[in-house]
């Protein structure tokens, strides 16, 4: 979360200097976002694999509400990078 708060101040400040690099921020957010996810998805299988049970479906639910916090945000960042983009053309 905390590099893609980076990356949003980044984006004003590309947008401002350098208004061609805005569209690669976004995508660099996105792409930063599922390789998080990935992350976790592999720590999870890892902790599953090494307790050899599975967890609560809450606990499953809860761990997926969590994953998604960063895919959200980084959506947002790309949609603001469009935006900014758009705007920066007119």
């Amino acid at each position: 979360m905390f590099v893609l708060t980076l990356l949003v101040i980044c984006l004003f400040i590309t947008a401002w200097k350098k208004p061609q690099w805005v569209m690669y921020i976004g995508i660099l957010s996105l792409s930063l976002a599922f390789i998080y996810i990935l992350c976790r998805v592999s720590a999870a299988g890892l902790t599953i694999k090494k307790t050899g049970r599975m967890p609560h479906p809450k606990i499953i639910g809860a761990a997926l509400y969590h994953w998604a916090i960063p895919l959200i945000y980084a959506m947002g960042i790309f949609l603001l990078s469009l935006l900014l983009k758009m705007l920066r053309k007119r």
